[in-house]
This record gives structure tokens, sequence and C-alpha cells, in this order.
């Protein structure tokens, strides 16, 4: 899995405060902890726009084939309910077409979209941490190492 990830896998248990870092690895030294961020549930929590992710969703498909709504998460490494409203959006607009349940392959008007956010931004990857929460991140794992 990739930078987000749930806190219930990592942990076994659901933590009280969503918000708060887990800390990955606490039964070994200290120096090889890892703190990871909260995983985001919806795009807007996730900082992305929807055209970046639309863009991002449709340069997957085009590059990796087609996807179940699992695996786009994660190769996103993010929840479904981030980028389920810009995927309905693809579809009712006939970028993508669903050919078997809940697996989506890109269209040629897909394609054709696709090629116009390739060359604004070519990156095909896990989803990008807003610069707000690498900063967040740095400050806590800082002073952690206090």
């Amino acid at each position: 899995m990739g930078f987000f990830t749930n806190r219930t896998q990592m942990t076994g248990q659901r933590a009280t405060d969503e918000r708060r870092p887990v800390v990955v690895g606490a039964s070994e030294p200290d120096v090889f902890q890892r703190i990871r961020p909260h995983s985001p549930v919806e795009r807007k929590e996730a900082g992305l726009s929807a055209r970046m992710l639309e863009g991002l969703l449709l340069k997957t498909i085009k590059q990796e084939g087609a996807m179940t709504e699992q695996e786009l998460s994660e190769f996103l490494c993010l929840a479904p309910g981030c980028f389920r409203v810009e995927l309905q959006s693809l579809y009712q607009r006939q970028c993508v077409d669903s050919v078997a349940p809940m697996t989506f392959d890109i269209t040629a008007k897909g394609r054709e979209l696709a090629r116009h956010y390739e060359a604004e931004d070519a990156y095909v990857g896990p989803a990008p941490v807003s610069f707000q929460e690498y900063c967040r991140m740095v400050l806590q794992q800082a002073a952690r190492g206090r």
C-alpha cells in the first residue's frame, strides 16, 4: 500500500482522533519508527482538485489498462471515496466504460482527454500529498526527533 494507509489495517484498532498520525513500528527502536498521516476518505480532505483527480484517473487507466475501483484505490493510494464521484462523472461522460462489474476501461473519448492531461502533466502514480499536509508531517517528525 502507499503513503495513505488505513489506520485500522496498520494498527488493528480504530483511533479516536482520525486526524492524528499513526506511529508505525512502535516496538522497533525509535529511529526506525515512521509516522503515517491520516488517510483521507473524501477528495477535498485529500487536498486534490476534481480536475487533477480526473486527469490522474484517466492517465492511470490509459497506462495500466482496465481496473477495478479497488485496484485504482491501491494504485493511487487513496480510498475509493476520494475519487468515486470523478470516476462516475467520467463514466457518465463516456470517457470510461464498465467492461465488467465495477471494472473500468478507457474509451476513445477518454484517450483523447487523457492526452490533453498528459500534455499538461505526464505523472501517473500515487496521488500527491498536499504541501500543507507534507509540512505538517515534517514538523511532527522533526518534533519527535528531539
